[in-house]
């Protein structure tokens, strides 16, 4: 059971991450945002994809 509620919770980081990275290329569009700027977003936000699909579930 704890361990459903775990992988349920990572699946919601990676759908919200998911969705801050299309933010993030709609929004860079729309406002002309520097693709170094996108580039050090997208980076970071993979970072932290990394180290939300490392948590164990036990």
């Amino acid at each position: 059971m704890v361990e459903d509620k775990c992988i349920l919770g990572i699946r919601e980081v990676e759908n919200s991450l998911r969705d801050m990275m299309n933010w993030i290329a709609v929004f860079a569009q729309e406002y002309s945002i520097p693709e170094e700027a996108v580039t050090k977003l997208r980076e970071k936000i993979e970072e932290i994809a990394k180290k939300a699909g490392d948590i164990p579930c036990q």
